[in-house]
């Protein structure tokens, strides 16, 4: 970049002060600048600061100068509009430039693509696209782990800023989708009396039961939003409440290879993070176990207890206690999960995770959603 005080380059933008052309004019006209300050009506300084590029031309003295030099007044006001314009587009094209390596983490994390963004060519009507569906104004703010929610529950150490850039990106776009529709009062009453009804949800389709999950959750309060995997993201789902007048719960999970029993495990342990209420502060996320994300020793427990939840309410423990003394035969898997009224791809998915069958039994039973984001 190019610059002194009257001209600022940068790339093919050329930046052009209005004090350079009155310079110009204060040459032509042999006078000193301190002489041509008295016949404008002004002081030396301002005059001093103009041709040196560090004032700017007020609507009052586009006046003066046009009676002075026999212009118009538009001629100065629209020389300082260009000018600005073009600073400001060096400001952006600056930002945009300095930004891009996040940009580019977006991109590898299949953002667009996953949320069904258009992507321009150029680089700054991309940048431009990404900040207006996030709504915010510059994509540096990805990096601040307060972003979306202040204070954010410290229950993960060891985030990477990547992790950071595509989890508040994640974040935002599900906290964005609240906007979309509204629910009811949130009760948590309503809520655990639904709890049997979602789960009897488990033996239908996802074409039949996401449109009744959406009604129930909707009645008792609880915005409940689906959200696409994006490619490296370090989050199951997460928890939050709303920053609008009436907090209300919002449950965001994502579908990355979604069998029955990941989904509903996923579901039944989110609805319990909204059950401990108070106690997890404003927002939550449920962290995919890594070597980079450590869980603080309140979030063990808070996992802990939402794990424990999910687990108990979809198969009864007493229940897995009697499942456990059979054979595990595929019948008594089937017979078992047609008893509890539950599907048999929870059963295995329990008993794989437990370790009680091969990752490679049974797989058949462990039907794959395909659920509507």
């Amino acid at each position: 970049m190019a610059k002194n005080e009257l001209f600022t380059e940068y790339n093919d933008i050329v930046a052009i002060h209005p004090g350079y052309y009155i310079k110009n004019e204060i040459e032509q006209l042999g006078i000193s600048q301190d002489e041509f300050a008295i016949s404008l009506g002004t002081t030396g300084k301002y005059v001093s600061d103009l041709v040196n590029g560090k004032a700017s031309i007020s609507q009052e003295s586009a006046i003066k100068l046009s009676k002075r030099l026999g212009t118009s007044s538009d001629v100065w006001l629209n020389l300082q509009h260009e000018y600005s314009m073009q600073i400001t587009k060096i400001m952006e094209l600056k930002t945009i430039e300095h930004e891009k390596p996040l940009l580019d983490i977006l991109t590898s994390s299949q953002y667009f693509q996953q949320f069904k963004i258009e992507v321009p060519r150029k680089m700054v009507d991309k940048y431009n696209s990404i900040c207006k569906y996030l709504q915010i104004s510059n994509l540096s703010m990805l990096q601040n782990s307060n972003f979306c929610f202040s204070p954010r529950k410290a229950n993960a150490t060891g985030l990477t800023n990547y992790n950071n850039i595509i989890i508040n990106a994640w974040l935002r776009t599900a906290q964005n989708s609240t906007n979309e529709f509204n629910v009811h009062a949130y009760s948590s009453e309503a809520l655990v009396n639904l709890l049997p009804a979602i789960r009897e949800l488990t033996l239908e389709k996802p074409d039949v039961f996401q449109p009744k999950l959406d009604e129930y959750f909707k009645n008792a309060g609880i915005y409940f939003i689906v959200m696409p995997y994006l490619k490296n993201l370090c989050l199951r789902g997460a928890v939050f409440w709303t920053d609008k007048s009436s907090k209300k719960p919002v449950i965001a999970i994502n579908v990355r290879d979604r069998y029955a029993d990941q989904f509903w495990f996923s579901l039944f342990h989110e609805i319990k993070h909204i059950l401990q209420g108070k106690a997890i502060q404003s927002a939550y996320y449920t962290f995919i176990p890594s070597k980079s994300c450590e869980l603080s020793e309140d979030a063990r427990k808070f996992e802990n207890e939402a794990d424990e939840f999910a687990s108990d309410y979809l198969i009864p423990k007493e229940r897995y206690r009697d499942l456990l003394d059979s054979d595990l035969s595929r019948k008594t898997i089937i017979e078992f999960s047609h008893d509890i009224k539950i599907h048999p791809g929870i059963v295995v998915g329990r008993l794989q995770h437990n370790e009680k069958l091969g990752f490679h039994e049974f797989n058949d039973l462990r039907e794959k959603y395909s659920v509507e984001v």
